[in-house]
């Protein structure tokens, strides 16, 4: 659908821009015009796969192989807030999730379940393509960040 090419193109360049300044992706994705102040290589890659996406014969499949990125995303990111919370319930944190059964957040229960049951639903191939597509680029990570530095800067303490 539209809706999965607008969320490539609105949020893939800056996170394929940020993924490079963590040393995740080959350095020229790091290169941001000086007038606009846009990740231009970024952009321009992630514009490319977005025409090809949408001129896809089953734009249908494209869409829910997106889907089925975000709902693994969601489900790695509510699982990360349960564990953390267990690990280490009093680590200072930039924002809390409230509402817990003993130390596990029922909000992040709650979306990594229903994450879970929408990712159930998914046509039975759609995994199979997104598991496929999901090693393609943990292997091509991985060999980036054996060749790439990290180029963020140390962190001021906060006051």
């Amino acid at each position: 659908t539209a809706n999965t090419v607008l969320l490539l193109l609105a949020t893939g360049a800056r996170l394929a821009w940020g993924m490079a300044r963590h040393g995740l992706l080959p350095s020229v994705f790091r290169y941001v015009d000086p007038r606009r102040q846009t990740p231009a290589v970024a952009a321009a890659v992630v514009t490319l796969l977005a025409v090809l996406m949408a001129t896809s014969d089953d734009i249908g499949r494209v869409a829910q192989l997106t889907n089925f990125t975000l709902f693994v995303a969601f489900i790695a990111v509510n699982a990360s807030v349960i564990r953390l919370r267990r690990l280490t319930p009093s680590a200072e944190r930039p924002f809390r999730v409230r509402g817990s059964i003993g130390k596990v957040p029922v909000p992040s229960l709650l979306g990594g379940a229903a994450a879970l049951v929408l990712l159930a639903r998914l046509e039975p191939l759609v995994p199979v393509g997104g598991v496929a597509l999901t090693a393609a680029g943990l292997l091509a990570s991985l060999a980036a960040v054996r060749r790439v530095r990290p180029v963020i800067p140390a962190r001021t303490p906060r006051r």
